[in-house]
C-alpha cells in the first residue's frame, strides 16, 4: 500500500509505567552443590566451636548488588549465657559487627556488597562452655537484608 499521498493524524502516545519489585536476597547455607538451603552441624560437649554456615554458603540478590545488614541468632538457649555465637578472630571485615554473647546474636551492618556479607556469615561459629549442656538441638536463624 502506498501512503505517499495520504495525510498523517496527530500523534498520540502510550505511556507504560514501570513498577519495580524488590526481590529479597537469597541464602543458601550449605552451598549450591548440596540440595536444600539449610545446614546441620554437630557440637560435641567441651568441643571446638562449629560453623553456622558451610564454607560453600552463598548469598545472592537478583536485583541489588549491595546489602544493608545480616543477623545470626539463637532462637533458644537452654544453657543460657554458656552458649553463644562468635566470629573468627583472624578475619578482617569491612562491615560493622555487633556481637551480643548475652543475647546469642551477631549482627553485621553495611551497606556492603553481597560478597562481603557472604564472607562475613562464614565467620560465625556456635560455641558452648556449659559443663553439662542440655541435650537438645539448637536452632540458629540466619538472615540478610537488602537496602530497599
Amino acid at each position: 500500500m502506498d501512503f505517499s499521498s495520504t495525510q498523517s493524524s496527530n500523534m498520540a502516545f502510550t505511556l507504560v509505567h514501570f513498577v519495580a519489585v524488590n526481590d529479597p536476597p537469597v541464602l543458601d547455607l550449605n552451598g549450591p552443590t548440596v540440595s536444600g538451603r539449610d545446614i546441620t552441624s554437630e557440637f560435641e560437649e567441651s568441643g571446638p566451636s562449629v560453623p553456622v554456615v558451610s564454607p560453600m554458603a552463598t548469598v545472592s540478590d537478583p536485583d541489588d548488588s549491595r546489602l544493608f545488614g545480616a543477623s545470626v541468632y539463637l532462637t533458644s538457649r537452654p544453657d543460657g549465657v554458656d552458649e553463644f555465637l562468635q566470629i573468627a578472630k583472624t578475619v578482617q571485615l569491612n562491615l560493622t559487627v555487633n556481637i551480643s554473647e548475652s543475647n546469642g546474636r551477631v549482627d553485621f551492618l553495611g551497606p556492603g556488597s553481597v560478597q562481603e556479607f557472604e564472607e562475613a556469615l562464614k565467620t560465625v561459629f556456635y560455641s558452648s562452655k556449659a559443663a553439662a549442656p542440655v541435650n537438645q538441638s539448637r536452632l540458629i536463624v540466619v538472615e540478610v537484608k537488602d537496602s530497599e
